[in-house]
């Protein structure tokens, strides 16, 4: 499955595939971090085989979203929680996948998209916050390295990308980036993972410009962009309320189940046959 939400200069849509990894937004402020993720956000609203959570410290970005987030983590407690319940899920989903060697697919349940904006609230702060930091960390590098294969997908967005943000070996679990424009070349370099590209030269292009960088891909110049009808407002959730919190509960084994039909019970007669029971009478 394919999130479209931004386009090339020669107008072919950018396609971000949830089985194939997990994906950094990242840039200065004001070159458009939060149009491009604003651009996926409404991609996933007609997809109903795409369940969303998040995580937004500073209660900015993605509290317009929450019509479509089943869960919105906004403090540093609840995020830890709503990460290592994304933990749990995992290992779950690693259980119903056994012995059938094939990754997550929309067949087994819902993918889920972890929205995390701010990642550097989430991943720096006093040292008062130094042990929730560490876990955060931890829950975060688990998710990056297990979670593809289980359909458990980060969006990491950041105003900040800087090495004591992306250090360590998330850095390297997110494969997918869309860098907009940044003000130094050393963070352009952390950003691109080293690709000759110069983030600092799109200021002038406007927000939401950027550098499309996938997996055995060229990197590409493309916008963050919604197609057809503007955003004014939050899109509504494609689910019913019946299946809220479903991304939540434990996934369905990767096969599928058949009701079995209800069979009438069978009674002794005195001549020593039996004969069904008496179907209740229908209500008027």
């Amino acid at each position: 499955m394919d999130l479209l939400f931004a386009s090339t200069l020669s107008g072919q849509r950018v396609r971000f595939p949830l089985g194939g990894g997990h994906l950094l937004i990242a840039g200065r402020t004001g070159a458009g971090k939060s149009t491009v993720l604003r651009a996926l956000l409404w991609s996933t609203a007609t997809c109903p085989d795409v369940h969303l959570v998040g995580v937004d410290l500073k209660q900015v970005e993605l509290a317009p979203w929450r019509p479509r987030l089943e869960h919105l983590a906004t403090t540093r407690t609840a995020a830890l929680r709503l990460l290592d319940t994304m933990r749990q899920i995992i290992d779950q989903r690693y259980s119903a996948l056994r012995g059938v060697a094939v990754q997550w697919d929309v067949t087994f349940g819902p993918y889920l998209l972890v929205v995390l904006d701010e990642l550097a609230e989430v991943l720096t702060g006093p040292c008062s916050a130094k042990v929730d930091i560490e876990e955060a960390e931890a829950l975060l590098d688990s998710i990056g390295r297990l979670g593809r294969a289980a359909g458990v997908v980060l969006v990491a967005a950041t105003q900040r990308p800087s090495v004591e943000v992306l250090g360590g070996s998330l850095r390297d679990q997110l494969a997918y980036r869309f860098g907009v424009a940044v003000w130094d070349k050393g963070t352009s370099g952390l950003v691109t993972q080293g690709a000759p590209l110069d983030l600092t030269s799109l200021g002038d292009l406007g927000p939401g410009w950027g550098y499309w960088i996938a997996p055995g891909q060229p990197a590409a110049l493309a916008r963050g962009a919604v197609t057809g009808t503007p955003i004014r407002r939050c899109p509504p959730t494609p689910r019913s309320p019946a299946t809220s919190g479903a991304s939540l509960r434990d996934p369905r084994p990767p096969h599928r189940t058949h009701r079995s039909r209800a069979v009438p019970t069978r009674r002794s007669t005195a001549s020593g046959t039996s004969r069904p029971s008496p179907r209740p009478p229908r209500s008027p």
